[in-house]
């Protein structure tokens, strides 16, 4: 038997075709050597296309000292520049050493209280010098800390520090007041800034300077827990090492700063683990913390990328990047080439491209990583270069490993879709109090060579290019990332169960004309019980966070089904906004709420808004 490939030279190179070629060799001698095997077993890859994909393209390995800690690394920066400008906001800096004795007498307090390795510490706070030396207090003290959003629900609070059971609980004005305090008594609670018995300057300015001893730390234990998304209705807290910790951030100032003094802003919240860059970077290599308030990110950033004259590390999410790019399309830019580091969602061309011609001189960087990777596992720079309709997420940083599996995990060939799985040192120690989940999404590494080592499974689809390049291709299942955060539809569907007269739930998450994705939730309710939009979204309010409310509910008498049976979610009519409110419609009377009116519309593209609608409800949300 004989045969030829034919193919288009502007579509494919010879190399893929030679691949291809192979390929369909391998499954020939396959099914001649056992008729009887799966398809699906067939090894399609040549010895060395397995080579490269499994070990090639993850030779990661650098040197570094695990047995350091990152607040040991902080420590020793203050002792080269103890004068230096650490942090500000607004009027405020904080100088190297200042911030450094602050730490310190908070983890004195906090040992003092029993904190040790392994120990839990909850931190609710606003963004302020409070946060940061409370962070460095919790890992001089040698706990984990457990960053909590003062913005979330008082409920899903409360939810997740009975999860956690932390030792004590750091918290601030607006996190008492987010867990409604006078209510709340389940964990100890130490206040960073009241006066009172246990308050800043009479207990924790009363304690030691020096920097805490040896702890017994060991880099295997936790550094910090962040809690993602969970499909059964249940947050997972994801445990971090020291070790993962160590490796992104030694690996980060080489990689951003060059091991030289950098200077980032911060204004995603300490909840989201992007966060730890632009916290520590600074931190490890001399450079300063610039915090922005609560509510006023993209303004500041605005003013301060048209007024700086300095270069900063700015770590971002696409929805944000976007925002601030309609910001700043009319707007004078300072010639400063600023470092972007975009994560928690996939980076459009299209918005690589507007920032492009925006500020030509910055350094866009894509960077990819789950919370159980520690912060970022692979990046590309997309400041060069040409780029399809997606922009690849890159390789793997140094002591990462990714592979590409198939459902028996087996290497895909390169080309084709496969799962990802990422090994190395930043894989997490798993989820706290979830054996289960643990189990299913933690497994040994097959193709580790060295002493037995976890990988994780991600859940998320890829290929890999002919460069090496990983190209990001979606979920395997119904999580979706909005503005960053990392949403499980399933956690929004038990919570929607939860309400009595709800019979089934499902939420979906369309993309509008500009690409932006939006939840949208399907309910259909007990024979005889009716529901009002209006109480569903109360009820979810108090239970989730803002970006977790869809912007559409749609109640339907049943869901439509396929032919087999299950839900056809293609079937699912698209939500009309507009019937939803079109009967409390209430035209404006005067005319700042006429302007105001018209504004509303412009932003969430409606024909028209009353004086009786709600932003959020409309399908508004923070970023518009």
């Amino acid at each position: 038997i004989a045969g030829s490939f034919s193919y288009a030279t502007a579509l494919f190179d010879t190399a893929t075709i030679e691949r291809q070629h192979g390929y369909l060799l391998r499954v020939l001698r396959a099914m001649v050597a056992d008729a009887g095997q799966s398809v699906g077993r067939i090894d399609l890859l040549s010895a060395s296309e397995r080579e490269l994909v499994l070990y090639g393209w993850n030779r990661t390995e650098t040197a570094y000292p695990q047995d350091d800690s990152v607040h040991a690394l902080f420590e020793a920066q203050v002792r080269r520049s103890p004068e230096a400008i650490a942090l500000v906001q607004d009027d405020q800096s904080l100088t190297y050493a200042q911030l450094n004795t602050r730490a310190n007498r908070l983890a004195h307090r906090l040992i003092a209280l029993g904190v040790r390795p392994g120990i839990k510490v909850a931190i609710c706070v606003d963004r302020s010098p409070y946060m940061v030396s409370a962070l460095l207090a919790v890992l001089k003290a040698g706990g984990a800390y457990v960053p909590l959003d003062p913005g979330h629900p008082t409920e899903r609070l409360q939810e997740l520090l009975a999860d956690i059971q932390p030792l004590l609980l750091l918290a601030d004005a607006l996190g008492r007041q987010a867990l409604d305090i006078d209510t709340y008594s389940a964990v100890p609670i130490l206040s960073l800034d009241t006066p009172g018995s246990e308050d800043w300057q009479s207990d924790i300015d009363g304690q030691s300077n020096p920097d805490p001893k040896d702890m017994g730390l060991t880099s295997a234990d936790p550094a910090y827990v962040i809690y993602t998304s969970g499909s059964t209705g249940k947050p997972k807290g994801a445990q971090i090492s020291h070790r993962g910790l160590h490796n992104y951030l030694k690996w980060a100032c080489r990689e951003y700063a060059s091991d030289k003094a950098c200077d980032a802003v911060v204004l995603l919240s300490l909840a989201f683990d992007a966060t730890v860059t632009s916290l520590y970077v600074p931190l490890l290599t001399g450079g300063q913390i610039l915090l922005l308030r609560r509510g006023e990110e993209i303004d500041s950033l605005t003013t301060l990328l048209q007024e700086s004259h300095r270069p900063w590390l700015i770590k971002i999410t696409p929805a944000h990047l976007r925002v601030l790019s309609q910001q700043l399309v009319r707007a004078c830019l300072s010639d400063v080439g600023q470092t972007f580091i975009v994560g928690g969602d996939a980076l459009s061309a299209d918005l690589v491209t507007t920032w492009r011609r925006l500020s030509p001189q910055s350094r866009l960087i894509n960077e990819y990583g789950p919370t159980e990777a520690t912060v970022g596992c692979s990046i590309y720079d997309a400041s060069r270069g040409l780029l399809n309709e997606t922009v690849p997420i890159g390789r793997p940083i140094a002591n990462a490993r990714m592979y590409l599996l198939d459902a028996y995990r087996q290497p895909v060939p390169i080309g084709s879709i496969g799962e990802i799985y990422i090994g190395g040192a930043g894989v997490a120690c798993g989820y706290v109090n979830s054996p289960e989940f643990t189990l299913e999404r933690f497994q040994e590494d097959p193709f580790y060579k060295g002493p037995g080592e976890q990988m994780y499974r991600t859940g998320d689809l890829a290929r890999h290019l002919s460069d090496g390049n990983i190209e990001f291709l979606g979920r395997i299942d119904h999580q979706v990332k909005i503005r960053g955060f990392r949403i499980e539809l399933g956690e929004i569907e038990f919570c929607l169960l939860s309400h009595p007269v709800v019979r089934e739930a499902v939420v979906v998450a369309p993309a509008d004309l500009q690409g932006d994705k939006r939840l949208v939730a399907y309910v259909t309710t007990w024979p005889d019980k009716k529901v009002e939009i209006s109480e569903l979204r109360e009820y979810l309010s108090r239970q989730l966070p803002e970006y977790m409310i869809p912007s559409a509910i749609v109640t339907l008498e049943e869901l439509p089904l396929n032919g087999n049976g299950k839900l056809d979610r293609s079937a699912l009519p698209a939500p009309d906004i507009q019937d939803q409110w079109q009967a409390r419609y209430v035209e404006p009377r005067t005319s700042s709420e006429r302007a105001l009116a018209q504004i509303w519309a412009e932003v969430l593209k409606l024909p028209r808004v009353g004086l009786a609608d709600d932003f959020f409800e409309l399908g508004g949300h923070s970023l518009l």
